[in-house]
């Protein structure tokens, strides 16, 4: 719940339910749109009726189930598992050496310092 304080009253707002009158008012909005163009409507004259702008109703018409597109989870692998246990045997001879000492002596190939300090700390120390 929410408190608002206008002039000298109190208004008690619950917000999980203006998002919800939000999400149903769009979704009743794009029915109507599409209703209105499998009727033969332009998408000028659906915004007009709608007032929205003519793009949304594009977007609507076009992909108008998709939200927003999320960035894909993880990374890709930039070394194998064989690799990594190479660099695990040259991690434990050498502790103290420096991240492209390791893997120049390990034979793998990675540009940045930024991926090879990453790597090394995902195989954690050695013991």
């Amino acid at each position: 719940m929410t408190f608002l304080k206008i002039s000298s009253y109190v208004v008690r707002i619950n917000l999980k339910n203006i998002v919800a009158e939000e999400i149903y008012r769009a979704v009743q909005e794009q029915t109507q749109s599409l209703r209105l163009f499998h009727q033969g409507k332009d998408t000028l004259e659906i915004s007009k009726i709608l007032k929205r702008d003519h793009q949304t109703v594009q977007r609507f018409m076009n992909d108008g189930h998709h939200g927003r597109k999320q960035p894909p989870k993880g990374y890709h692998r930039v070394v194998t598992e064989r690799e990594m246990r190479k660099l695990k045997r040259v991690m434990a001879n050498s502790p103290h050496k420096s991240s492209k000492w390791i893997f120049e002596g390990a034979g793998v190939n990675v540009e940045s310092k930024s991926s090879r300090c990453r790597i090394l700390r995902e195989l954690g120390s050695v013991k």
